[in-house]
């Protein structure tokens, strides 16, 4: 049952980011919520914070020229009652099929009432990534 919500929940979110519907992407977080990568943490403490991040991100993606979204590998672990991790190796493709970016993002899912929401995501190099116990399927996201 938590897989397929689990799945429910990252296709639901990855085919809202293909679109850059900023209300569909937010509606999967929680807030506030924290995105880390190696050289940035950011602390979005409510929809209005977060509406302005994912517009400089969706900007980026665009200048970018990005196209596909893959997730090669994708695996959890149920940490607590409340608290679910998910692990996930991204690689991000422009229309040339070059890749742009390779790298994991660790999610830190919280369960409340038989939701789940997003309230910290962790990007990091391949180098330094962790092994979950269950996998997950996700479905290939074109822009």
């Amino acid at each position: 049952m938590l897989k397929n919500q689990l799945e429910a929940l990252f296709n639901y979110y990855h085919k809202a980011f293909k679109r850059q519907n900023i209300s569909d992407v937010l509606n999967c977080y929680h807030f506030p919520c924290t995105l880390v990568t190696p050289d940035r943490l950011v602390l979005l403490k409510n929809v209005k914070e977060a509406a302005q991040e994912f517009d400089q991100i969706f900007t980026s993606i665009n200048d970018l020229d990005i196209h596909t979204f893959k997730a090669l590998d994708s695996s959890f672990e149920h940490i607590c009652d409340s608290i679910i991790a998910v692990n996930i190796h991204w690689q991000f493709f422009n229309t040339r099929n070059d890749i742009i970016a390779d790298f994991f993002a660790l999610y830190h899912i919280l369960k409340n009432e038989q939701k789940l929401k997003i309230f910290q995501v962790i990007s990091h190099e391949v180098e330094s990534s962790i092994s979950l116990p269950f996998p997950l399927n996700l479905t290939e996201i074109e822009a």
